[in-house]
């Protein structure tokens, strides 16, 4: 319930509904993990995720191997603004190509939050190593654990092709990523597409890119504004003053 709470972006209620699954918590290993992803999730949406930075840097250094940890303080850091400590993290993981990372039920989502992160500190390195990794997965959704679904996988890929000025591609990603969560009801992955999709746009700068992207913002603004989904609503609005 609150998995797709956060993907349809009533997150209000996603807050008060995790708060009661929490309280179940006990001894159950499986709850509590899937608790700590949950509540990942919902303050990724709100853009509080630097709120967790100090709990997700003793989850790494408490539970070593299990590549997605890493992946998702390589996000904590990037959204904290610790673009060092981001790159290393995410370096740490592309080594050696990712091989190393098991393709297990968590193995798509670790690849497709590292996309964000790297997208967020503008990697390169990691960005060219990504790309190619998450591209047969483009036309899929993304749920870690089968559970918490991150998705259309093209939004990521979007990113990535972003980041490596690869624009025709870029906007091919994010069609499909708008159209495919706007068809399963992901309201909130439609307006992290959107803002993402605009950011492209806007560095692209063709003509009537500035127009497209005007309107992808306020739509994701609006939104965001809607169901408490301050990133974006503070992106959209930090990128909607620079057309001004």
């Amino acid at each position: 319930q609150v998995a797709l709470e956060n993907a349809e972006g009533k997150l209000s209620a996603a807050e008060r509904h995790l708060e009661e699954y929490s309280t179940r918590l006990g001894d159950d290993v499986s709850i509590l993990f899937s608790s700590i992803g949950q509540r990942y999730l919902l303050r990724h949406m709100q853009g509080r995720l630097a709120e967790m930075e100090e709990m997700w840097r003793a989850i790494v250094a408490g539970i070593p191997g299990i590549p997605i940890f890493p992946a998702c303080l390589a996000l904590v850091e990037a959204s904290s603004g610790n673009t060092g400590e981001a790159t290393n993290e995410l370096a740490r993981l592309a080594q050696s190509d990712i091989a190393g990372i098991p393709r297990d039920a968590f193995w798509k989502g670790t690849h497709f939050i590292m996309a964000d992160a790297c997208a967020e500190i503008e990697d390169r390195a990691t960005a060219t190593v990504l790309y190619d990794v998450l591209a047969p997965y483009a036309p899929t959704c993304t749920a870690i654990a089968q559970i918490i679904p991150y998705g259309s996988t093209a939004r990521g890929m979007g990113r990535l092709a972003t980041v490596l000025e690869q624009w025709t591609e870029a906007e091919q990603h994010f069609e499909m990523a708008l159209e495919h969560n706007a068809r399963m009801g992901f309201s909130a992955w439609v307006a992290w597409t959107q803002l993402n999709y605009a950011d492209m746009l806007l560095r692209r700068h063709r003509p009537s890119d500035s127009e497209r992207a005007v309107a992808l913002l306020e739509q994701a603004r609006d939104f965001a504004k809607e169901s408490g989904m301050g990133k974006v609503e503070r992106d959209s609005e930090r990128l909607l003053a620079t057309l001004t």
